[in-house]
């Protein structure tokens, strides 16, 4: 199903300029009888990548259409909101659902669906919930039928069932771009794009500020490694691009802590990213970035952290087509700006899975 027309308890994508946009809107499945919850959390889309290498900057970012920007905070209408002492992100990464008519031979990726549905189910009952949630990369898997993206509205599709199954969250998703969501060279980035645009309401990279963080996502498959013919043609790596590598180093320069998301880990791309640009690659453009706080990455499919010669720590996370309980909740706070990861002990870190743990209040092993 298109997210061009609105469902129920559903908003429709709100496109904020000419070329930005912002993510995934989902409500509360209640969404009439409770407006205070079920308005979308995201503060603003400060900026965003159409894709050609020209950001744009976006409106305040309050699709709900308020107008204040900050729909989850709660002000006396003089312009002085009183923000909450901290905010909840949960984090997940490598979906890989097929389409229907998948014949893979792969027993984990014939399982992807139900443990995306499993571990929605386990993120929709976190108390106190999360005022959003990310999916590092890979939603699809071998989810490409026609080079018309009309087919993808008419017949059923592994884009169409994730973007039924993202809408079923009861908070916001917000989609990075993996390495399987494209099919290059065969279909073309361009393709994808459009895909992505018309399903999952995003731009191929964009940032999205909540209570005083700037949440940064990256498209590290837009580079010339994802580019046939170029020098670097290798999809087993990833690249940023000239355009992408100045968009990040100027989000980074802005005086906000941030948290950096990628597919790809940041040991897994090209370091001939950008020879003749201003950053090289990607470690170029974040070194020296104060204001860094943290780096998100999916790809590999396992639990690892990586050494502590980046810019800031460096998680990369274990596929949720593997394991359900792979995701992590992240408390970050909106005056000290500090975060903690309140279940970092639930990974089997080296490994492909995690824990099951309770989050009916503090998170703790269980389940």
């Amino acid at each position: 199903m298109s997210r061009l027309a609105p469902r129920p308890a559903l908003l429709a994508p709100v496109l904020i300029g000419a070329l930005g946009c912002v993510a995934i809107v989902v409500e509360a499945d209640e969404a009439g009888d409770d407006s205070e919850t079920s308005a979308a959390t995201e503060t603003s889309s400060t900026t965003s990548g159409d894709g050609d290498g020209d950001p744009t900057s976006s409106g305040d970012g309050d699709p709900t259409g308020s107008g204040d920007g900050d729909p989850t905070s709660s002000g006396d209408g003089d312009g002085d909101p009183m923000l909450p002492p901290s905010f909840r992100v949960v984090v997940l990464a490598d979906l890989h659902v097929p389409g229907p008519d998948y014949d893979g031979g792969d027993t984990a990726i014939e399982l992807a669906r139900d443990h995306l549905l499993d571990a929605r189910d386990k993120i929709a009952a976190i108390d106190p919930p999360p005022a959003f949630a990310v999916v590092i990369g890979d939603l699809v898997h071998d989810a490409y039928g026609s080079q018309d993206e009309l087919w993808y509205q008419t017949n059923p599709n592994a884009f169409a069932d994730v973007d039924d199954i993202l809408a079923g969250f009861p908070i916001p998703v917000y989609p990075v771009y993996g390495d399987s969501d494209y099919a290059v060279p065969k279909f073309s980035k361009q393709l994808s794009h459009l895909l992505f645009a018309q399903l999952f309401a995003t731009d191929p990279y964009y940032s999205v500020d909540h209570l005083g963080w700037r949440f940064v996502f990256t498209n590290s498959q837009i580079g010339q490694t994802f580019d046939e013919g170029t020098n670097i043609y290798d999809t087993s790596r990833g690249s940023y691009g000239d355009a992408q590598l100045n968009w990040i180093r100027s989000q980074l320069d802005a005086d906000l802590p941030t948290v950096l998301f990628t597919h790809f880990p940041l040991f897994d791309v090209a370091e001939d990213d950008n020879p003749d640009g201003a950053y090289t690659n990607i470690e170029a453009a974040i070194a020296d970035a104060d204001r860094l706080a943290l780096i998100l990455s999916g790809h590999g499919h396992s639990w690892s952290e990586l050494p502590a010669t980046y810019a800031a720590p460096h998680i990369s996370f274990g596929a949720t087509y593997l394991d359900s309980d792979n995701f992590l909740l992240i408390e970050f706070t909106t005056e000290a700006l500090q975060y903690q990861i309140l279940d970092k002990d639930k990974p089997n870190w080296g490994s492909e899975d995690a824990e099951t743990w309770i989050y009916d209040g503090p998170p703790m092993p269980g389940g």
